[in-house]
């Protein structure tokens, strides 16, 4: 006589589903970052800073050490380490810069999965990734910059004190304090992590002899590190220079468009309005949004805590600044992505009716619009606007000379013409003119009067090409 055999209880099927879950998720949130990381990297314009910090780190590696001293060396270095393996050049660099998106949302999923759950850990790494953050021609964190070294490094610091504050082992805490110190001499704005590294300090604890253990074993870390890395740069004398390299910059401004407005001196709110530019003010509205409800309903939990302080130390600092660029945007926006994983996941776990789901839902497709945008500009990015003048002026049937580029930084112009180029309108051999739209560097009206009634312009993006059949020093002497 045969007996039947039990169908698997629904209890088995769930906890079997849980672990199925718990491994496919991080496989495809690995997969997702590695898409967004890697896919048409070779294809964006080169940005203003990329070859400095990419022949900054070749040149630490041949001994030369002098290049760039007004940013710490360790991000550097790491780049100069990886094209010596692998090779020189940007492509090359980016390729690193990949590897750093992929491992910072490796770290913030399992660190938020450890701290919050999978789903949030989920949620938040794919914003991470994901949200359209594209300064220039590309997203920022693909770009050859220090500040992805920061944030990572500031990441793995954090995750390593919040594990700390779990366990209290010293060497828990002393290897964190190398990760910030890494942090630290990558940029120095991850500075802002101490204050996240701050949330993580049991202060109620602090009369115990294991807890001043273990902070003396992260300062004492910490400080090693950056004085072994910072000891063949000069060491302190190194650091002092940086500092005043950075207040002397300070002093003198940095040119910035703010709301159709040039700054030398850029506005408190410049970085907020940077970083509405960088995501799109929609989305930048969600995320705050979600980033908000993310730190008011999982407030009791030390790791949000410390994203968020952190976050927030990191826009006051660079808000007080008087020097904004567009990628400095990085620098903060981290957190509230992170916040805004965490934030809409903990509002769909409260939705208890038709109208809260609404709300939820509402929110949902809100914060979506941001990664959309990022998924569609990483599907389509292609060379644009300056980078192809080359190409327009060898179609070109006229001898080609010289390019005047005007509206357009020579940090811009350099890495992405292979013509040489001028910014005088005065210089011979002058037979293309390329006019560009940063405001901070206004062309002359009556030139580009001319030059629109004496040729047909090509249009490339965000460039305007004038190809000439004579150089402009004859056609200048030529007009009335």
């Amino acid at each position: 006589m045969m007996v039947p055999m039990s169908a698997p209880s629904t209890a088995d099927a769930v906890r079997r589903g849980e672990r199925w879950l718990h491994v496919l998720t991080p496989v495809v949130v690995l997969a997702v970052a590695a898409f967004i990381a890697f896919w048409r990297l070779d294809q964006a314009n080169v940005g203003a800073d990329e070859t400095v910090y990419q022949r900054a780190g070749v040149a630490y590696l041949d001994g030369d050490l002098s290049l760039n001293p007004e940013h710490p060396p360790f991000a550097k270095l790491l780049l100069g380490l990886w094209q010596a393996v692998v090779g020189p050049g940007i492509d090359s660099a980016r390729i690193a810069m990949g590897i750093v998106m992929v491992l910072t949302a490796a770290v913030a999923f399992l660190w938020i999965r450890a701290a919050v759950g999978t789903a949030s850990a989920a949620a938040a790494s794919l914003m991470l990734v994901t949200t359209h953050r594209v300064v220039g021609a590309d997203f920022v964190d693909r770009q050859v910059l220090l500040d992805p070294f920061s944030i990572l490094f500031g990441l793995v610091g954090l995750a390593l004190l919040w594990r700390w504050n779990a366990h209290r082992q010293p060497w828990l805490a002393a290897i964190a304090g190398v990760a910030l110190g890494l942090a630290l001499l990558s940029k120095a704005s991850a500075a802002a992590f101490l204050i996240g590294a701050l949330v993580l300090v049991p202060w109620r604890a602090l009369r115990q002899a294991q807890v001043w253990g273990s902070i003396l074993a992260f300062a004492a870390a910490g400080i090693a590190t950056c004085l072994v890395v910072y000891a063949p740069f000069g060491g302190v004398d190194a650091v002092a220079s940086m500092i005043a390299w950075q207040a002397e910059h300070a002093e003198r401004g940095h040119l910035v468009e703010i709301a159709g407005q040039t700054y030398r001196h850029a506005p408190w709110f410049a970085i907020a309005w940077l970083g509405g530019e960088t995501v799109g003010w929609l989305a930048l509205v969600a995320i705050a949004l979600a980033a908000a409800l993310g730190v008011v309903l999982e407030r009791r939990l030390r790791a949000v805590l410390a994203i968020a302080s952190a976050g927030a130390a990191a826009a006051v600092l660079l808000s007080a600044s008087p020097v904004a660029l567009p990628h400095y945007t990085i620098g903060w926006l981290w957190a509230p992505l992170l916040l805004s994983g965490i934030g809409i996941v903990a509002l769909w776990r409260r939705v208890r009716s038709r109208r809260a789901g609404v709300i939820a839902g509402a929110l949902t497709a809100l914060l979506l619009v941001g990664p959309a945008s990022g998924v569609v500009h990483v599907l389509s990015v292609s060379p644009t606007g300056v980078a192809r003048i080359d190409a327009a002026m060898a179609a070109d049937p006229a001898p080609d000379g010289a390019v005047l580029v005007l509206q357009l930084s020579r940090h811009v112009a350099r890495p992405n013409i292979e013509a040489p180029f001028v910014e005088d309108p005065g210089a011979d051999g002058v037979t293309a003119v390329a006019i560009g739209n940063d405001l901070r560097f206004p062309a002359d009206p009556e030139l580009v009067l001319l030059l629109e009634r004496e040729t047909q312009p090509v249009v490339l993006d965000d460039v305007v090409l004038y190809l000439l059949d004579e150089e402009l020093d004859e056609l200048l002497a030529e007009a009335p």
